[in-house]
């Protein structure tokens, strides 16, 4: 009888020298730097057996091994294979920042509390890792990652991509030769396992078959064509036949034929107990007895399979030979007999959800008490952040549900599940499935407001904004429908019949009935009328609006952007990030993250919107959330060009690049343009700076913004026609700003700029750009006008500026005098604003006006030394936050806080924490 694959033979593995010396190197690295290595195969090539070798190596080398085995079954809960990894080593979980430990109890159902994203539990994990670390180098193994739940592993995907800091190897089996989720992007390292060559395929077969004849052994090295479990499997299928067909049947098949044939061979009493064992793989052994007796069986079925090789009990568990052998036991029973076996388990099951899993795998029909069973698996599946499953349990508890309203409810919720998760494409499947059968006008506003949260951040098109509306018509209370119109039309741009369609409808809402829900949708139809009244009650509004209408913040924030009142849109971005941190929901918290990041970059505020952009941009990486890191990779291009570090600014640039393909967002793009801009025109490249910032027209906000750089490139390069379109803009813009003195001292800078471009790029002014070339007075009442709407806007960056170019500008009309102030006072805003480039314009032309310098000769730029992170790191470190606090704020591991403060103290020549906040003070 062959025994288990080849991980149970003395000496090496054969064929797989150059595997094995992969792997070798792979624990070398790892016991000072981590990495992950997926091996890849068919069934059968020998993947565990590779693995298990590696382990043994890796615990000679003193590693301790943390292990987790996907199986088949009646569906696993979320979680269950992270938990059977960390298992041994929970007891680290008292070190972790006290978010991150509850996350991780929540998602183990060991705690109550709000369900945390993937990414904060993939956070916890790996801070567990870390800790667990310090006693010595880690090896953690994950058998068939293909059938571990989805949860876990989306956890074990995380950790693949995060290890480098952590000593620390994971090793992942997965098959390739099915239907399986891949995994191998999130891996850096792959190694593929071929077949063995004919050489090694006969010693194999020589040491596992000894006796065969020579035709007998020329059939199975031809059929099993390098397969390892091949050629231990069919030798024992010739023990009662002399060939074997060389039919065309997959590989796959003839390996489950030839364990049937084993399987065959036991008792009738025997096979009932695998069947009982292979539909329980995934319960403890103690169980498994408890439903082979429920089932009006014995144990010795069981005892003679263990003899025969089949299976072996280990940690408490039956674990079959291979999992072939289980699919093809589990393929072989009739569905009666896969149903009593169910029934068996369910019954014994301490679990309710896994009882309520067998109860539904054995049941064929509608159920309703069945199907209430499953939902509430799936509703704790829900509250402990185990998306993927609850939609499954969901699905299959509307399957089982007599009536078709509970159907649909169960569809639903399945739905959201899906978006909650992230499964873009399973949400908008399970939405196709069930709006033809939703009828109540509950089910069909249910439906509906999934479907628009996906079309709000995907590309899942849902209803336009006109159906919205007509959808509203029916319902008594149309404010809640009639905001997500509004909310689309915004984000869409949608034209002004639209609009004016939508605003009918809500002209029409009886006053007795217009809250805050039909206030905001005003809003957005019309910014600047509605942002006058909601500006007021915002801080009533905002909180219950994120409890269930959080979208409608971020679009809140954006219709405040569109006005130009920037403190209304930093309120609700702020509100909406700390929502999201506080309720664990990492994914949103990104992207709102990288809204505030943009319009604080965009309003001057470089090193707030850096900090932010930066950690939306890591978090986006993390989330998988390419758009997001794009407008966040592009905001951190823009803060750096400003800041004058042209390297850095130009791979963000590249970054954004790369991250946005040719998706067709126009503000990514537009963002991204914006910055290409600003750094050409620190390099000197003043016509590419003006192309990049004419393309930043597809995006009207941004090309609002970003004019005053386009006329400044347009002068330059000699085309001071190119800024006739937004002069045009920023006019109107000006006509419609809640707070217009931004725009003011733009237009005002833009046409001295002009005025005195003869001079400023030594060209003359074509006629129609707006502003014709006129004398110096020209020139000077503009920017004594920018200056004033600079003060009042208190618009330090832009206003520093200004001091800069009419500096130069007086400088080269001679006033000397007036030229040194206004240099040494650009000098001094813009070194506050952290704008290192063109500060050092200003003290080079201060410095040529005969003036002194505008800081003290030899000093020290802490903030330019610091990284965004360890400036972010040290900010909160000077608040008083412990290392636990901070790792809970920016999501790193305590460790890794305390490497960052580290690198802080020792760049600002500090000894301890209490100096921080003196070392950081104006920064």
């Amino acid at each position: 009888m062959c025994g288990v694959i080849s991980q149970d033979l003395p000496g090496p593995l054969l064929g797989r020298a150059v595997e094995q010396a992969f792997l070798d190197e792979a624990l070398r690295r790892a016991e000072t730097s981590g990495t992950a290595v997926l091996l890849q195969g068919a069934a059968g090539i020998g993947k565990t057996a590779l693995l298990r070798d590696a382990a043994r190596r890796a615990g000679r080398r003193g590693f301790r091994e943390l292990h987790a085995r996907g199986v088949q079954g009646a569906g696993a809960a979320g979680f269950t294979g992270l938990h059977e990894m960390l298992h041994p080593v929970l007891d680290r979980m008292a070190s972790l920042p006290s978010r991150q430990r509850s996350a991780l109890m929540v998602a183990f159902g060991e705690e109550d509390g709000p369900a945390s994203d993937r990414l904060l539990i993939s956070l916890a994990t790996l801070g567990l890792l870390e800790e667990t670390a310090t006693a010595g180098p880690v090896l953690l193994t994950v058998e068939d990652l293909h059938w571990l739940d989805r949860s876990s592993a989306e956890v074990v995907a995380f950790l693949a991509r995060r290890l480098r800091a952590t000593p620390a190897l994971l090793l992942a089996t997965t098959r390739t030769d099915g239907a399986y989720a891949d995994w191998s992007a999130a891996f850096p390292q792959l190694l593929p396992l071929s077949p063995l060559s004919g050489e090694d395929s006969a010693r194999l077969l020589a040491q596992v078959a000894p006796a065969l004849r020579p035709r007998a052994r020329d059939q199975v090295l031809e059929i099993s064509a390098g397969n390892p479990l091949a050629l231990r499997e069919l030798p024992e299928a010739l023990r009662d036949s002399e060939t074997l067909l060389p039919d065309p049947m997959p590989m796959t098949e003839r390996l489950e034929q030839a364990f049937l044939a084993e399987v065959a061979q036991l008792p009738d009493a025997g096979r009932r107990v695998l069947l009982v064992a292979a539909a329980g793989e995934d319960v403890p052994a103690t169980e498994l007895v408890a439903a082979i007796g429920t089932a009006g069986l014995d144990t010795a079925g069981l005892d003679a399979a263990e003899r025969a090789g089949l299976v072996r009990v280990t940690g408490g568990r039956v674990v079959f030979r291979h999992p072939l052998l289980t699919s093809a036991i589990l393929g072989a029973a009739s569905s009666p007999a896969r149903a009593q076996a169910h029934r068996a388990l369910a019954a014994v099951a301490a679990d309710p959800s896994r009882a309520a899993r067998h109860r539904a795998a054995a049941t064929y029909g509608w159920d309703e008490e069945v199907a209430t069973a499953l939902e509430a698996t799936a509703d704790a599946a829900a509250r402990r952040g185990a998306n993927h499953e609850a939609m499954i349990a969901y699905q299959r508890s509307s399957e089982l549900s007599p009536l078709v309203a509970d159907r649909v409810r169960r569809l639903a919720e399945a739905a959201e599940a899906a978006r909650r998760g992230g499964l873009t494409a399973e949400a908008a499947e399970v939405l196709r499935q069930a709006m033809p059968m939703a009828g109540a006008p509950d089910e069909v506003r249910a439906l509906a407001r999934t479907e628009w949260l996906l079309s709000m951040t995907s590309d899942v098109p849902g209803r336009s904004a006109l159906d919205l509306t007509g959808l509203a018509a029916g319902y008594a209370d149309p404010a809640e429908i009639l905001l997500w119109a509004a909310t689309k039309a915004f984000i869409l741009q949608e034209n002004d019949e639209v609009r004016a369609v939508i605003r009918a409808a809500l002209d029409e809402v009886p006053a007795d009935r217009r809250d805050a829900l039909h206030e905001i949708g005003v809003t957005l139809l019309d910014p600047r009328r509605g942002l006058t009244t909601l500006r007021e009650n915002l801080p009533e509004i905002v909180p219950g609006l994120l409890e269930r209408h959080a979208e409608i913040v971020n679009v809140l924030a954006f219709t405040a952007e569109g006005v130009q009142d920037f403190a209304t849109a930093d309120r609700c971005w702020t509100a909406a990030i700390e929502h999201h941190h506080a309720s664990g929901r990492i994914g949103d918290e990104a992207v709102t993250l990288c809204g505030r990041a943009t319009e604080r970059v965009a309003s001057g505020d470089i090193a707030g919107g850096l900090a932010d952009a930066e950690r939306a941009l890591r978090l986006s990486l993390d989330f998988d959330l390419p758009v997001v890191g794009a407008i966040a990779a592009a905001s951190v291009a823009l803060a750096r060009a400003v800041r004058g570090e042209d390297a850095a600014a130009g791979d963000a640039v590249e970054q954004a690049r790369t991250l946005i393909g040719a998706a067709p967002f126009a503000r990514v793009h537009a963002m991204t343009s914006w910055a290409a801009g600003v750094l050409a025109l620190n390099q000197g490249r003043h016509l590419d700076a003006l192309r990049a910032l004419e393309a930043t027209a597809v995006n009207e906000p941004i090309a609002l913004w970003a004019g005053a750089d386009l006329v400044e490139a347009a002068v330059r390069s000699g085309r001071p026609e190119a800024a006739a379109p937004w002069l045009t803009t920023v006019e109107a813009a000006i006509g419609v700003a809640a707070f217009p003195e931004r725009l003011l001292l733009a237009r005002e800078r833009s046409l001295a700029l002009l005025s005195s471009g003869a001079v400023f790029a030594g060209t003359k002014l074509s006629a129609g750009t707006g502003s014709e070339a006129g004398p110096a007075g020209d020139a000077r009442a503009h920017f004594e006008s920018a200056l004033e709407h600079g003060v009042r806007a208190g618009a330090g960056l832009e206003l520093g500026r200004t001091h800069l170019r009419y500096g130069e500008w007086l400088r080269r009309e001679r006033d000397i005098t007036a030229a040194r102030t206004h240099l040494e006072r650009a000098a001094v805003l813009l070194r506050e604003a952290g704008a290192a480039h063109w500060a050092a314009q200003a003290e080079s032309g201060l410095a040529a006006a005969g003036g002194g310098t505008a800081r003290p000769p030899g000093g020290r730029d802490d903030k330019r030394i610091l990284t965004s992170r360890e400036l972010e790191v040290a900010r909160l470190a000077a608040q008083g936050l412990t290392n636990r606090e901070i790792a809970d704020q920016v999501y790193l591991s305590h460790r890794t806080v305390a490497e960052h403060l580290s690198r802080v103290f020792a760049k600002l020549g500090l000894s301890s924490r209490s100096q921080l906040a003196a070392a950081l003070r104006d920064r």
